[in-house]
């Protein structure tokens, strides 16, 4: 019962670099948001907090982990938005793995056991297959689109994360997970429309 409420309060914490890269992408892309995107932005930090809910039983001193990760991942989607008007997507994800390989390879090596089955090295490659698919794609959407269009569909994770932590391992989401996640994707679902309503804006009508 407490395991899988504090894997729920760690993954929501996850959710919070969306809401910095909205905020940041101003000062650090020049892609400013509006005071509407701002309320938005806000009300997904409420929907962070309810599902974390800090003052319901303390929060474990291994949560500041969480909080480094998130705002380490808001950095990232920024550089890679910035690094992906400059670079293009494949060399970005060559030079990502190259220095992930060097820079974790120690602690990978130093804690590794073989896998003892055809399945499992499967399951390995497609993990690497799969992993680095979505990379390139991710950096290619930040090549096309502002930060702040993009990152709200991490929040399509939630939703996953959700559905599969019950059909494989049976974690059932409380209901501070399910209203703050419901707050997180509302405001994330606004985000996205403000941005589509302003690109309609500014798009030039054709003559009649």
């Amino acid at each position: 019962m407490i395991l899988w409420r504090e894997k729920f309060r760690a993954f929501g914490i996850h959710f919070g670099a969306t809401l910095i890269v909205a905020l940041l992408a101003g000062p650090f892309l020049g892609e400013w948001v509006g005071w509407r995107r701002l309320v938005a932005i806000f009300a997904g930090f409420l929907g962070v907090l309810i599902v974390v809910h800090p003052g319901i039983g303390g929060l474990h001193p291994a949560f500041a982990v969480a909080f480094a990760g998130m705002l380490a991942y808001a950095f990232f989607m920024l550089l890679t938005r910035f690094l992906a008007a400059h670079d293009a997507p494949l060399v970005m994800l060559f030079y990502s793995i190259l220095l992930g390989t060097f820079t974790l390879a120690p602690f990978a090596l130093w804690q590794w056991v073989w896998p003892e089955t055809i399945g499992q090295w499967l399951l390995l490659l497609g993990l690497g297959a799969f992993g680095g698919m979505g990379h390139y794609l991710f950096i290619h959407a930040y090549r096309l689109a502002p930060a702040s269009s993009v990152a709200p569909f991490l929040y399509v994770q939630l939703l996953t994360m959700v559905a599969f932590g019950f059909a494989v391992f049976g974690d059932v989401p409380d209901i501070y997970t399910l209203i703050g996640a419901a707050v997180i994707v509302a405001s994330g679902i606004y985000l996205l429309h403000r941005e589509r309503t302003l690109r309609e804006e500014v798009a030039p009508t054709d003559p009649i």
